[in-house]
C-alpha cells in the first residue's frame, strides 16, 4: 500500500527499488545502492522517550550512509505515521503530504502582487 501511496504521490519508492518484499528490512547496502534523494522518516515513536528522534540521528550520522545524496543534501521528511498503511478515503491525505513535503518547490502559495 505505502508504495502505491509513494507511486501516486510522485515518488520512487526506495524499497520497493531494493526489491524488499513485506517484513523484510533495508539493509545499509541497499540505501547506498538505491542512493535516494529523500529518506523519510515516521513520526511514530513506540516510547515516551522519542526513539525515532534518535533512530533518525543514528541514521543520519552513520558513517556509512553519509555518501548518500538525501544525507549530503540534507533532504530528509518526516509523514504521520498512519500515512504509510493508509487505506481509507485519508489515503489522499498521504499522498498529498508525502508529495508536498518532498517536491515544496511545486505547492508553494501564489504570491499576491501589489498594484
Amino acid at each position: 500500500m505505502f508504495n502505491d501511496i509513494c507511486i501516486n504521490a510522485g515518488v520512487t519508492n526506495g524499497a520497493a527499488l531494493a526489491c524488499l518484499v513485506r517484513g523484510e528490512h533495508l539493509s545499509k547496502e541497499k540505501i547506498v545502492e538505491v542512493d535516494p534523494d529523500v529518506l523519510m522518516f515516521s513520526d511514530y515513536s513506540s516510547t515516551q522517550e522519542g526513539d525515532t528522534v534518535l533512530f533518525r540521528k543514528e541514521v543520519l550520522s552513520d558513517p556509512a550512509l553519509q555518501s548518500i545524496k538525501a544525507i549530503k543534501n540534507n533532504n530528509i521528511i518526516i509523514i504521520k505515521d498512519r500515512y504509510r498503511y493508509a487505506a481509507s478515503q485519508y489515503i489522499g491525505d498521504g499522498i498529498l503530504d508525502i508529495a508536498q513535503k518532498t517536491y515544496p518547490e511545486y505547492f508553494k502559495k501564489n504570491k499576491k502582487i501589489k498594484a
